[in-house]
C-alpha cells in the first residue's frame, strides 16, 4: 500500500493504492471458461486501475500433463499485458488448498484473492473490494454475493454445519432436501444474506476469498490435511479471534460449480474423509 498524488485545479489529491495477487488453482480445465475468467479479472483490474499499483496472477496446474502445461502457458500470454502472470507447475496433483499455498508463500501483495477457474467476476468486483476492505480494517477476509449460471443466487455463507447439514446439502435427492427446507436455508444463512453486508460470517466456501495477505501468511494458508473440500472450513475457523470474515453484496460473482454427488464416487470419497477431519479437528455436531 502506498499513496500517489495528482493535481486537481490548485489542490493536490493522494489516493490509496494498493497491490493485489490472485491464484487460481487448475486441474484439466474447461479452457472457454478459464479464458473468461480470465478476462473478467483483466476487466475488473482496468475498473479499479486507479486503486491498483499492480496486480498479478498466479496460476497453479495441477494437471502433470505437459499439454495442458503448454495450452495454459498460450492462454496466459494471450493476456492483457498491464497484468503479470506465473505459471506453476505442480510436481502431482497438490489438491486445493496446498495447491493455493504455492502461490501464497511467495507473495508480499496487500490482497490476495483465492479464485476458482469457474468464478467470473462482475467489473466492478475488485474495486468494490479495496473500498469495502479500505473502509473496514477489522476485516480480514472478503466474500461475495455468488450467482449461478441461470442467475440463482448461491449461499455459500454458512453457519457451523452439522454432519446431518452437510449429508442433507451434499447428496440428499430434491425432495428430501424440499422436507428440510428451513433447516437448509438456516445452515446458508439465508435469513441474513441479502442486499446490505453481514459481518461477522462464521464460514464462507472458497471460490472467491479476497484476503488481507498478511493475515493470510500469519495463518499459514491453507491445511496440508485437506486434499479438497473443508479446507475453506478450517482456514475460516483458523481466523476467528484474529479477524472477521465479510459478505458484501456489492461485489458480485458468476460461479459455475457443482455439488459433489453431481461429480461421482471419487468426489462424494474426498468429501466425507475431508468432513471427518474438519468434525475431528473442531468438533462433531450431529444434528
Amino acid at each position: 500500500m502506498h499513496l500517489t498524488g495528482f493535481v486537481h485545479g490548485n489542490i493536490e489529491l493522494y489516493i490509496v493504492v494498493y497491490s493485489l495477487t490472485v491464484s487460481i488453482v487448475t486441474w484439466f480445465p474447461d479452457h472457454g471458461l478459464l479464458g473468461s475468467v480470465v478476462e473478467s479479472l483483466v476487466r475488473a483490474a482496468v475498473v479499479a486501475e486507479q486503486q491498483l499499483s499492480e496486480m498479478t496472477l498466479h496460476v497453479i496446474d495441477n494437471s502433470v500433463n505437459g499439454s495442458e502445461v503448454e495450452a495454459l502457458e498460450r492462454l496466459l500470454a494471450a493476456m492483457d499485458k498491464r497484468i503479470q502472470w506465473q505459471l506453476h507447475v505442480a510436481p502431482r496433483n497438490l489438491g486445493f488448498g496446498v495447491g493455493h499455498n504455492q502461490a501464497i508463500t511467495a507473495v508480499t501483495s496487500d490482497f490476495h484473492l483465492v479464485l476458482n477457474p469457474d468464478a467470473i467476476l462482475e467489473p466492478d468486483a475488485i474495486l468494490e473490494a479495496l473500498e469495502y476492505m479500505q473502509a473496514n480494517p477489522g476485516v480480514g477476509v472478503l466474500v461475495p454475493l455468488v450467482v449461478d449460471s441461470s442467475g440463482n443466487q448461491t449461499f455459500l455463507c454458512r453457519r457451523y454445519p452439522s454432519a446431518l447439514d452437510l449429508s442433507l446439502r451434499a447428496f440428499a435427492p430434491g425432495w428430501l432436501k424440499r422436507k428440510f427446507k428451513d433447516r437448509l436455508d438456516a445452515y446458508e444463512m439465508r435469513d441474513a444474506l441479502g442486499d446490505t453486508s453481514v459481518c461477522p460470517v462464521p464460514i464462507a466456501s472458497g471460490c472467491f476469498m479476497f484476503f488481507r495477505t498478511g493475515l493470510l501468511k500469519s495463518l499459514g494458508g491453507f491445511s496440508r490435511d485437506f486434499f479438497m473440500y473443508f479446507d475453506d472450513y478450517d482456514l475460516c475457523m483458523r481466523l476467528h479471534g484474529k479477524s472477521e470474515i465479510a459478505y458484501v453484496p456489492a461485489v458480485r460473482i458468476i460461479h459455475h460449480g457443482g455439488d459433489a454427488a453431481r461429480k461421482g464416487f471419487r468426489h462424494i470419497r474426498m468429501f466425507s474423509v475431508s468432513a471427518v477431519k474438519f468434525f475431528s479437528r473442531w468438533g462433531w455436531k450431529w444434528s
